[in-house]
C-alpha cells in the first residue's frame, strides 16, 4: 500500500488519449509526467508545464519518471506497448481489447502477475452509471434472474479508427457487459456481419449469444446519422431499460404492487474517471481490479469466436 502521488503516463494521443490526458490531470492522488507519441505536433500539445513529451517508450522508460500509464495507443500495438511497460514494472491501465489475440492477452496476464503490477481493462461501460445500478438492482435480489438481452451500439463512421473492425470496436463493449450480467460465459455464439462502406472491414454486424440459463443479441454498426447506446433486458421479475449515453437506468417489474424504479445522475458522471480511480485504488490500496486481464481475454475471444463465424 502506498500514499505517495502516482506518476502517471499516457501513451497515444489519439481519440482516447487525450481523454486519459484531461482526467488524470485532474485525479487527486497522481501526477501527469509524461505522454508518449510519435507524431510531434501531438506530443508539443501536450507537453506543457511539467509533462515530458516522449517520442517511444524507451525513452519514457530511460527516464524512470513513470509508475503507471494509460495506453491508449492503436489496437496493434497494445501487446507490444503493455509488455514493456510491464516488463519495467509499470501498472497499466490498457485501452480495449487487450491485444488483438487472446494469446498475447494471456501473456500480459501472466508477465503483470511475474512482475507484480495492476493491469486492468478499459471496458469503460463497466463504470457507466447505469451499468453499475443495473448490477446494484440485481445484486440486491430486486429482478430475479436475467432471461434475454439485448443491445444496440451505433454511430456514423468513426474516421480516426483504421486498425479495428467494428466488432473489436463496438461488439467488445457489449458482449462484456451481457456476459457480466449473465454472470457466466456463454456456451455457444454467433455473429453475422456486413461491409456497407469498408471494403476491408466489417462496419455492421449482429451477435447473438446463448446462456446456461439466458440469451442475448447484440447490435453494433457505423451505418448511423445518430449515435445510439442502449441494452433492453428481461429478467423474472420485470424489464429493464439503459441508455448508455444518458447514463439512465429503469426498472418496470410484472408485480403491479412494486413500484417502477427510475436511475438517472443529477449530473453526467464521467465513466473514465471512474475507471482511472478504480485504477489508481488497485495500485495504492491494493483493491480487486475490476475489470481484469482475464476480463479483457474473455470479452476479446468471444467477439473473435463471432466474427469468424
Amino acid at each position: 500500500m502506498t500514499n505517495s502521488p502516482i506518476k502517471v503516463g499516457v501513451i497515444g494521443l489519439g481519440n482516447m488519449g487525450k481523454f486519459h490526458v484531461k482526467h488524470w490531470k485532474e485525479i487527486a492522488g497522481t501526477t501527469l509526467v509524461a505522454v508518449v507519441d510519435v507524431d510531434s505536433s501531438r506530443r508539443a500539445e501536450y507537453a506543457i508545464d511539467s509533462i515530458r513529451g516522449f517520442e517511444s517508450i524507451n525513452a519514457m522508460i530511460d527516464a524512470r519518471t513513470i509508475d503507471a500509464v494509460s495506453i491508449t495507443s492503436p489496437t496493434s500495438l497494445h501487446f507490444e506497448h503493455a509488455r514493456q511497460c510491464i516488463e519495467n514494472g509499470i501498472h497499466v491501465l490498457i485501452e480495449k481489447p487487450i491485444a488483438t489475440t487472446p494469446e498475447d492477452g494471456a501473456q500480459l496476464v501472466e508477465l503483470a502477475k511475474r512482475y507484480n503490477v495492476v493491469l486492468q481493462v478499459g471496458h469503460i461501460e463497466r463504470f457507466n452509471p447505469a451499468v453499475i445500478k443495473l448490477l446494484e438492482w440485481k445484486s440486491s435480489g430486486l429482478l430475479g434472474a436475467p432471461i434475454s438481452i439485448s443491445t444496440e451500439r451505433v454511430s456514423p463512421m468513426p474516421t480516426q479508427i483504421r486498425d479495428a473492425n467494428v466488432m473489436i470496436d463496438l461488439a467488445v463493449h457489449d458482449i462484456d457487459i451481457v456476459t457480466t450480467i449473465m454472470g457466466t460465459p456463454p456456451t455457444h455464439v454467433t455473429g453475422a456481419f456486413t461491409s456497407a462502406q469498408l471494403e476491408d472491414r466489417a462496419d455492421s454486424a449482429m451477435v447473438t449469444l446463448q446462456f446456461p440459463a439466458g440469451i442475448a443479441a447484440v447490435s453494433v454498426g457505423w451505418n448511423s446519422p445518430i449515435k445510439r447506446r442502449t441494452l433492453v433486458g428481461y429478467f423474472q421479475n420485470g424489464l429493464v431499460e439503459l441508455d448508455f449515453i444518458n447514463q439512465s437506468a429503469t426498472f418496470t417489474p410484472i408485480n403491479v404492487t412494486i413500484e417502477r424504479e427510475f436511475f438517472k445522475p443529477t449530473s453526467p458522471i464521467f465513466p473514465l474517471v471512474l475507471e482511472q480511480t478504480a485504477f489508481l485504488s488497485s495500485i495504492q490500496n491494493g483493491t480487486p481490479i475490476t475489470v481484469t486481464g482475464e476480463d479483457g481475454i474473455l470479452a476479446l475471444k468471444l467477439t473473435l469466436q463471432a466474427t469468424l463465424k
